[in-house]
């Protein structure tokens, strides 16, 4: 069954493909990429809707919601690739004052310790006195 794709970049529509070859081609182009490097950041983009940023364009893709859950639904039970993953990671208040930070700015450049994608899950464990799962965080960029 075709899947249509509507790309929007920086908030104005792009194209509305008929399915996600004719986005990928068509993104390919925009961006002088190969099409094989744009079939992830679409399909993780409808599914999840997770923007994918080049430079300073932020490119979203939308497909009707049946469509983009049934995706979700199938992505999650084959555990694919582009499926959302969950994090868990662990953060000594000696080190970096979370509390402080979430409390002072809506998003933080957090450094890549591991392979975080856009929209992955991030529960982090605060260690020392505190010993629990404190926050929970969206990977945005």
């Amino acid at each position: 069954m075709a899947t249509p794709i509507t790309i929007m970049k920086n908030d104005e529509l792009l194209i509305e493909a008929t399915n996600i070859q004719e986005a990928a081609r068509f993104l390919a182009e925009h961006l002088n990429t190969t099409i094989s490097r744009c079939y992830d950041p679409i399909e993780r983009g409808y599914v999840y809707n997770i923007p994918y940023y080049v430079n300073e364009d932020e490119f979203c893709f939308v497909a009707p919601e049946e469509i983009a859950a049934n995706r979700r639904k199938e992505l999650e039970e084959t555990d694919h690739h582009n499926a959302r993953r969950f994090w868990f990671v662990p953060s000594n208040p000696e080190e970096f004052d979370l509390a402080g930070a979430f409390s002072r700015f809506d998003t933080i450049h957090w450094r890549r310790s591991g392979n975080y994608e856009n929209g992955d899950i991030i529960f982090i464990y605060v260690s020392n006195n505190v010993q629990k799962v404190r926050y929970k965080v969206e990977v945005v960029k």
